[in-house]
């Protein structure tokens, strides 16, 4: 199944559309595709669907390594997150902009690229 059809059923599942039958290591085999494709947050909200001990030993051990590593991962996404958020005021307090609007102008995050000075100015 493709990345998008199985986002899809996922989705559905999480919002109770799903009309599917779904076994405990169903769910597992998401959480570990949702892993790979990275959709963190996903893999997390599935793993509240799972019962103790479905699972054997070995998958058990693996989900809970998934889980540690989304987590770590979400983590990771929030503080650059923050960070991008503190550069981007600072570049506001020195242009000495008030209008949360021209951010824009500022920062252009299509393709990782930044405008520079003399873009702002123009």
């Amino acid at each position: 199944m493709n990345k998008d059809s199985q986002l899809k059923l996922i989705k559905r599942f999480l919002n109770g559309t799903c009309k599917n039958d779904v076994d405990p290591f169903c769910i597992y085999q998401w959480i570990d595709r949702s892993y790979y494709e990275g959709w963190w947050n996903i893999a997390i909200e599935l793993s509240a669907y799972l019962p103790p001990n479905s699972l054997d030993e070995n998958y058990q051990k693996r989900l809970n390594f998934l889980l540690f590593e989304c987590r770590a991962k979400l983590k990771e996404v929030k503080a650059n997150t923050e960070k991008f958020q503190k550069e981007v005021e600072s570049i506001f307090e020195e242009h000495n902009i008030k209008d949360p609007k021209i951010i824009k102008r500022i920062i252009k995050v299509r393709n990782g690229t930044t405008i520079s000075d003399s873009d702002i100015s123009g």
